[in-house]
């Protein structure tokens, strides 16, 4: 049997221009997975890194908390996140870039709403299938990215290894979706409830995939740190 642990990245900088970097308390979340990683003794054979900014911050900063050297971490762009701003922009042109859904979200009365309002709607559309040549990945090929990238990372292990990958919320909700058997539709919401640093352990046996555990966040669920638990 071999085990992946899936790491959603730290808090991003969702109102900043570059979503796409740790705030601090996204810094602070991937320190504290390093140390609790440390503290109980866990180890890993392998570990992989998606090629996105805030992939590789969560890594360096739990490299940090975990105080012992990791093994070099290669990247695999597989583990990459869904283009967002695509998928809201081919949608609604406003919601296109940073800037100007920030723009968009400040003209409704209540902006956390709207917002997740229009990407339920821009996420339904893309799921659909009916206008893949709207988008620069269809939902089709991100899921297929995605279980390949889960039988990449497993193909490196030997019986008895672990391997710890750093990716974002929308790839650990498609390896759940997919081994669960939970219709598509589910993926979304799914994803909605991921933690940010929170760890899905995903076993293998005998050929077969199994899901150990899902959304692991003690390292934050403690008095001191409870503030610290983020979704975005």
């Amino acid at each position: 049997m071999s085990c992946v642990y899936l790491l959603r990245h730290g808090q991003a900088s969702f109102e900043a221009d570059d979503y796409d970097a740790l705030s601090g308390t996204g810094e602070q979340q991937a320190y504290r997975t390093g140390a609790d990683l440390a503290r109980r003794g866990i180890t890993f054979n392998k570990v992989v890194c998606g090629g996105m900014q805030r992939h590789g911050q969560t890594l360096t900063q739990l490299q940090k908390g975990y105080g012992a050297a990791l093994p070099a971490a290669p990247v695999n762009r597989d583990w990459n996140e869904i283009d967002h701003h695509n998928v809201l922009g081919v949608f609604d042109e406003r919601l296109a870039t940073a800037a100007s859904m920030r723009q968009y979200l400040m003209t409704q009365p209540e902006p956390e709403k709207a917002f997740l309002n229009v990407f339920t709607q821009a996420v339904h559309r893309w799921q659909s299938g009916k206008y893949n040549d709207d988008y620069a990945e269809s939902w089709c090929n991100f899921r297929r990215r995605v279980l390949k990238a889960l039988e990449a990372t497993f193909v490196e292990l030997e019986k008895g290894e672990q391997a710890l990958v750093v990716t974002s919320g929308g790839p650990i909700a498609l390896v759940l979706s997919s081994l669960m058997q939970l219709p598509e539709q589910n993926w979304f919401s799914l994803n909605w409830t991921l933690v940010n640093t929170g760890i899905t352990k995903i076993l293998r046996t005998g050929g077969r995939f199994m899901v150990s555990s899902v959304n692991e966040h003690q390292h934050l669920d403690t008095p001191a740190s409870r503030s610290m638990i983020t979704y975005k």
